[in-house]
């Protein structure tokens, strides 16, 4: 949302069509990457070891490899549809909103939890969890805007709006994470996933092509549902049981899984984010997927073979 009120007019005034800003910046959403991530977290838990390590070491190097490919195929895809579309470049206008002047700085405060995450990198005494992170920038972004307007009462109903999206975040997490563990040991007791490792290990499948298959399915699940999170919320708990299974280490099958659940997110017509984005591009949902489609593909390519080369 950010991006669809700042880039979006800087991309249309370019000359890029309204479908293929939107098509981009909904691609902007096609992995959950870093440390403060919900997803990234969970992975690192399962993966056992400190988000800022699987940040820094394992998503990271496998990112930039896929962040390029994406980039390299939605630049022909973007051209083939304008042509197929008929646009001529500098036909369209998109109206901008005149909003509140505020300090340059102020586009720091969103990174500070995420340099506070990462501190640990650079100063090994240094352990700050993601909460904790979270919690000082808030302190932080107060003072600034104290600072900046002097209205200590307005500044409170600004810091009131973090913690009421905290408590409305809270109430679905948690039943994410119920429903995940509900369904994880529902599998595990019922015999399911022994019966799905024995079924590969017969028809000599071993560890890759068992990663590659629980990809696939938390893929399918999160293009038909439009939600990544709640796809890997309820297969990540597989992993570590299966990898260990195999002995194999857990982060080579969760740091796919956990790519994939924004990547099924990217081509999923009923996703939030796609959806957004249609409304910005004036087109239907299904016309910014057909978009991004192809570049997901390559994308999904790209992280496979470096996930399979570099971890």
């Amino acid at each position: 949302m950010l991006l669809l009120v700042t880039f979006f007019p800087v991309l249309v005034r370019l000359g890029v069509s309204k479908a293929s800003a939107a098509s981009m910046i909904g691609l902007c959403a096609f992995m959950d990457l870093g440390p403060a991530v919900g997803t990234a977290n969970l992975a690192a838990k399962h993966a056992g070891m400190e988000s800022a390590i699987y940040f820094a070491h394992y998503q990271m190097p496998v990112a930039a490899v896929v962040m390029l490919a994406v980039a390299v195929v939605i630049f022909f895809t973007a051209k083939y549809f304008d042509k197929k579309d008929g646009f001529v470049p500098g036909t369209e206008e998109v109206a901008e909103e005149e909003g509140r002047k505020v300090p340059a700085i102020y586009a720091l405060l969103p990174v500070l939890p995420v340099i506070l995450v990462l501190s640990p990198l650079a100063i090994a005494s240094i352990k700050i969890d993601v909460v904790t992170a979270m919690i000082l920038g808030v302190v932080v972004a107060f003072f600034f805007e104290l600072f900046a307007t002097r209205d200590f009462r307005a500044c409170c109903k600004g810091g009131q709006v973090f913690f009421k999206g905290m408590g409305s975040m809270f109430t679905s997490i948690v039943s994410l994470l119920v429903c995940a563990d509900i369904y994880g040991q529902g599998l595990q007791k019922s015999g399911a996933v022994d019966y799905l490792l024995q079924s590969v290990q017969s028809a000599g499948l071993g560890f890759t092509s068992m990663t590659l298959v629980m990809t696939a399915l938390l893929g399918v699940t999160a293009v038909l549902t439009g939600s990544g999170v709640a796809a890997f919320f309820s297969f990540s708990g597989l992993a570590p049981s299966v990898a260990a299974k195999f002995g194999e280490s857990a982060v080579n099958m969760i740091l796919p899984m956990q790519l994939m659940a924004g990547m099924g997110r990217s081509i999923s017509p009923v996703a939030g984010i796609i959806i957004a984005v249609s409304k910005a591009g004036e087109c239907s949902p299904f016309m910014i997927v057909r978009r991004t489609l192809l570049p997901a593909l390559a994308g999904i390519a790209a992280m496979l073979i470096a996930n399979y080369v570099l971890i």
